[in-house]
């Protein structure tokens, strides 16, 4: 087993932290009745963050995790959600704004929320241009990430103060102004972007936020359209891969292949989502790459559940960070 697979040693008030957070996401989960038989949350370092391993072998086409469709944030939660009256009011909003309200709306009511144990999971931080103060983000000039975050950076306040500004002041008694900051959007829109889901649920086309799913890694070394590795059965309303692949015990389980992947969101946002920087990993070279992977979890909506399959072997080699 590579190093990259291997759960970190961390100081102890992270690891106390991560376990903490470890243990609520479990437990929140198996009283929704999922279960966690079958795989590990581990925690690998600051660096790192939060992965998802297997806890045994699985064999060709085996699925490795089923989560209710209810437990998952998406644009019908939202519009059931304790923001109904403001959705109802605000009917030009797009489906990815309405995410991003949701979410932040859901992080801003603490422990009180539903998906709290979900929240908590998720990365507290995003080492992406966008985030970069003047200094780090000047060493791009001249590239195209630079032109491209840019832009993104300019739309993301163009967005926060049409959009996200107004409906903050309009509806003073749901939204506290004081936590809801530009940084707060930035993280809810990186949040999606990395780790949403894209699946069709009666015909409609959603952006979902899988918990335990949403650490599945992305694999980078697959330089094939993703499509070619999912298929999607009518039938069953399940997809899966049409290539499934054997998986060894404790080794990563992955989730998106970015390489080569078109994705429905602006090319612009697309693109600014990296880091800028590699290094050398395992005999890899890890690409700080995070693409929202859109066709990544198969939906069974007879049963209303989440379904994801098995399909590669490939070691860890990008992370989704959760610190």
């Amino acid at each position: 087993m590579s190093a990259s697979t291997t759960p970190q040693t961390a100081a102890p008030d992270a690891m106390t932290c991560s376990s903490v957070v470890i243990a609520d996401l479990k437990a929140w989960l198996q009283g929704h009745g999922v279960s966690l038989e079958h795989f590990g949350i581990h925690y690998y370092g600051p660096e790192e963050g939060h992965g998802v391993v297997a806890a045994k072998a699985f064999v060709q086409g085996e699925h490795t995790l089923d989560i209710p469709f209810r437990l998952t944030m998406n644009v019908h939660s939202a519009l059931a959600s304790d923001l109904a009256a403001v959705f109802s009011n605000e009917t030009n909003l797009a489906d990815i704004e309405i995410l991003a309200l949701h979410l932040m709306y859901e992080k801003q009511k603490g422990t009180a929320s539903f998906w709290a144990p979900f929240i908590r999971s998720l990365p507290a931080t995003f080492d992406t241009p966008i985030f970069w103060t003047d200094e780090p983000f000047n060493a791009l000039k001249g590239t195209n990430v630079s032109l491209l975050a840019s832009m993104m950076k300019q739309q993301i306040v163009a967005d926060y103060t049409s959009i996200h500004t107004p409906i903050f002041q309009k509806y003073p008694a749901l939204f506290h102004r004081a936590s809801l900051t530009m940084q707060e959007y930035k993280w809810a829109l990186s949040v999606i972007w990395s780790r949403a889901f894209g699946i069709t649920k009666g015909g409609q086309y959603l952006q979902v936020l899988c918990p335990a799913m949403d650490m599945f890694n992305h694999d980078v070394l697959l330089n094939r359209p993703l499509d070619d590795f999912i298929v999607f059965d009518e039938q069953t309303q399940v997809r899966r891969p049409a290539r499934p692949a054997r998986c060894r015990a404790m080794e990563s389980m992955f989730r998106c292949f970015a390489t080569g992947y078109t994705s429905t969101a602006s090319p612009t946002r697309r693109s600014t989502f990296a880091t800028g920087r590699t290094r050398t990993q395992s005999s890899c070279t890890r690409t700080d790459l995070s693409f929202p992977a859109t066709h990544a979890a198969a939906s069974t909506f007879g049963s209303m559940y989440l379904r994801t399959t098995r399909t590669t072997s490939s070691k860890r080699c990008c992370s989704t960070r959760t610190t």
